[in-house]
């Protein structure tokens, strides 16, 4: 029978054994991205918008809000995509301020669950290059 005993196991970290003296160089922004869960972290007070919003209700939202993206929804309130500020900046250089939210919108998503690690979160982020994640 194998000795399930992981006591003495040593901490990882970044796939390394973690040592004293590494230990002092684990920032608290790394510790915690390692304790936190998503669902910590997360906004519950969800703001959105629908395919049929303009994007200049997506730029009130945005500075209403402090918010960086903002989820839109259907009818059903399922969520089909997420408009970003980045979403917003082509708008804006196109000159489409009083376009609908579908024309730039982006419907292909990559979630996460709420009971994950920050850290699944953060590796999804390195990954794919997006910057906003829905739980």
């Amino acid at each position: 029978m194998r000795d399930t005993n992981f006591a003495d196991t040593p901490p990882r970290f970044r796939g390394k054994v973690i040592t004293d003296e590494m230990a002092g160089n684990i920032t608290r922004v790394e510790e915690l991205a390692y304790i936190l869960k998503i669902s910590e972290v997360m906004t519950s007070d969800l703001k959105t918008v629908t395919p049929q919003n303009t994007m200049r209700d997506v730029m009130d939202s945005l500075r209403e809000n402090r918010i960086s993206g903002i989820p839109v929804v259907n009818e059903a309130k399922t969520i089909i995509g997420l408009v970003s500020t980045k979403d917003l900046i082509k708008c804006l250089a196109n000159q489409d301020i009083d376009k609908p939210v579908c024309e730039y919108m982006t419907n292909q998503l990559v979630t996460v669950n709420s009971f994950d690690h920050l850290t699944e979160a953060l590796k999804i982020f390195a990954k794919t290059g997006l910057g906003d994640c829905l739980c």
